[in-house]
């Protein structure tokens, strides 16, 4: 449930609102040993876990505008949060409650109608997804195994930036995050037999640039260009980790190329890559992918085709090394990201009516997925 109120006064803007979300996930999966012809549960490995969350926040705003150039916006959120787990196979029960308030504030300067600049601070949080809270067991092979943690607790950073804006087609994004309570997947090795866990281990800084530029060549060709570095600085807070500090940068090149003048027929190649980068106590190998393909439109553009080929040359696979300090750690993954697929829709009706529609976010949403 959400509820908003905008009130416009003369000299300033103010928004005040509220917000309350559940989420609830139960989970059954149990493993099964086969003796004498029959399948017997096996308790270990088997696990009932219920997961119930709500949130309630509360939030205001105000913002002026001091002429035509300057414009500023402050405001304050208020996020109260209540999680429980209960695992019915070990008898476990977490339960977790806090309250925290998120300020923003932001300053804005056109200079003129093609260059425009911008600073902001916020204050966030980032909850932990249900994957990274169910315990169950899932196994990859009998002597390795991951599970979620239901303990875990949520991260917060705040975050600084400065942005530039030149004719709406070049942007450059200059910031710096400080996270607290950081949280990820971490390994324990035991032996053979390997654990895989999320747990609350470190705190961060980063500092970062981002550029982005977007032009059309030639009346035909459409591009966009991104590049993305960044340095961090991390302070492991608990197990026996060495910490990696180092750089990341990645870039992409998105075009779209028009074959004909009624616009019916695009070609469309996309490449991005991320060069070796060190982040918390992980130095992962070169990533890359280069994915192509075509849209058509027929019947006055009812009809629509699209086919495309993702990872072409199967790049895309995570390679990386973990550090502790009495072992290293090594692995490599790909989750089959290189895919043909064909889709095709038809509309029907009067295609120049128009739908009025309101489009919501909710991150309980996006979450549950």
């Amino acid at each position: 449930g959400q509820a908003d109120l905008t009130l416009n006064f003369k000299k300033i803007q103010l928004e005040t609102g509220t917000k309350y979300s559940q989420f609830s996930n139960n989970s059954d999966i149990g493993y099964f040993n086969f003796i004498n012809g029959n399948y017997i549960t096996d308790p270990a490995k088997s696990n009932l876990f219920d997961y119930n969350e709500k949130n309630y926040a509360a939030y205001i705003s105000a913002s002026k505008d001091f002429g035509e150039k300057w414009s500023v916006k402050a405001g304050l959120r208020y996020e109260y949060s209540q999680t429980s787990g209960f695992s019915l196979t070990t008898q476990s029960k977490s339960e977790n409650n806090y309250g925290k308030f998120f300020p923003t504030a932001y300053l804005s300067y056109k200079a003129n109608e093609n260059n425009q600049f911008s600073i902001n601070y916020s204050r966030r949080i980032n909850r932990p997804y249900f994957r990274a809270l169910d315990p169950f067991r899932w196994y990859s092979n009998p002597n390795t195994y991951y599970s979620g943690n239901p303990s875990l607790q949520p991260s917060f950073n705040h975050n600084i930036e400065f942005n530039y804006i030149f004719k709406s087609k070049f942007s450059a994004n200059l910031y710096y995050q400080r996270t607290t309570n950081n949280f990820d997947q971490i390994s324990f090795l035991n032996g053979i037999d390997l654990t895989s866990t999320y747990e609350n281990y470190y705190n961060q800084n980063v500092y970062g640039i981002n550029f982005n530029y977007t032009d059309t060549f030639f009346k035909i060709w459409e591009s966009n260009i991104s590049t993305s570095f960044s340095y961090n600085e991390t302070q492991i807070t608990r197990f026996n980790l060495i910490p990696k500090n180092g750089q990341s940068f990645y870039y992409s090149l998105n075009n779209t190329f028009q074959l004909n003048k009624a616009k019916t027929f695009m070609l469309f190649v996309n490449y991005w890559q991320n060069l070796p980068s060190r982040d918390g106590y992980i130095a992962a190998k070169n990533r890359a992918s280069i994915d192509a393909g075509v849209k058509m439109s027929f019947a006055k553009k009812a009809l629509q085709v699209n086919l495309s080929v993702s990872d072409i040359f199967r790049q895309s696979g995570f390679k990386a090394d973990m550090y502790f300090t009495d072992n290293t750690q090594s692995f490599n993954n790909y989750w089959d990201a290189r895919r043909l697929a064909l889709s095709i829709t038809y509309n029907f009706g009067n295609q120049k009516v128009k739908s009025n529609k309101r489009v919501v976010d909710f991150e309980e949403k996006n979450r549950a997925q």
